[in-house]
């Protein structure tokens, strides 16, 4: 059957490239030694795979199998993506298209965590992909991503957790929070905190947002984070429950 010019390809089809895909990216990182196959596999993923996965018809079974494409990647083949300056000993970037690829990882990493629309399990994947490239190779302190992607994927991570709309994936999220905010808390919680609430928790009051904010506790272990978080959260729809209360009596009134 002849398809449509510009229309989206069979279900079947794409659950059978994805799952090329990650057959491919297996064996890729299952090997160091072949880091030259790499690049090809994130061209696959990231311009042909990607567009189908944010498909919202296609997310729920596509987008799983590709986020742990992304997770093996980054684990498994950072090497591919940077390399150590002798003189400074620090990593950076290996090239523009090694760059390219890692944004394009990094971008649907921040879709998935974001939440919006997608299974538990998507989300999950996405936030297990950033916790395990962050402790297996520092993903957030390297310089391209410190500049760019920290403070773009810390607020999503954090909508996600205000939003509750994967409550029982709170502890995932403070987990991967905690990994962006860390090791620059007086960054997070004097800067990006205040100014991410003030634009994210609009069904709050200027005053209860600062109510919010003020009992934030400024953790810097990781359990405390999570206590931290998790109160925050709390604190915050229970404000707004008293507020749409407030508003229900109005209305009867």
């Amino acid at each position: 059957r002849r398809l449509v010019a510009g229309a989206a390809p069979p279900r079947a089809a794409a659950l059978t490239l994805v799952k090329a895909a990650c057959r491919l990216v297996a064996t890729v990182a299952a090997d160091k030694q072949a880091r030259r196959a790499v690049p090809d596999a994130c061209d696959l993923a990231a311009n042909h795979l990607g567009p189908l996965a944010k498909d919202p018809n296609l997310a729920a079974d596509l987008l799983p199998s590709l986020l742990e494409l992304c997770r093996r990647l980054l684990v498994d083949q950072w090497a591919a993506f940077t390399v150590r300056d002798t003189s400074t000993g620090k990593r950076g970037l290996r090239d523009a298209r090694a760059a390219a690829h890692l944004d394009a990882i990094l971008d649907l990493l921040a879709f998935a965590v974001r939440g919006h629309d997608l299974t538990a399990l998507c989300v999950r994947r996405a936030a297990a992909a950033l916790r395990d490239a962050h402790a297996a190779h520092r993903l957030f302190d390297l310089d391209a991503v410190h500049a760019k992607w920290r403070p773009v994927l810390a607020s999503h991570v954090v909508d996600a957790l205000f939003d509750q709309r994967h409550g029982l994936l709170r502890e995932d999220l403070a987990a991967a929070l905690y990994d962006l905010a860390e090791p620059h808390f007086d960054a997070f919680f004097h800067s990006f905190l205040p100014a991410k609430l003030a634009s994210s928790l609009t069904f709050l009051s200027d005053q209860q947002r600062f109510e919010v904010l003020n009992h934030f506790a400024k953790a810097t272990d990781p359990p405390s984070f999570a206590v931290a978080v998790r109160d925050a959260v709390a604190d915050a729809h229970h404000l707004r429950r008293q507020n749409e209360g407030t508003n229900q009596r109005r209305d009867v009134a």
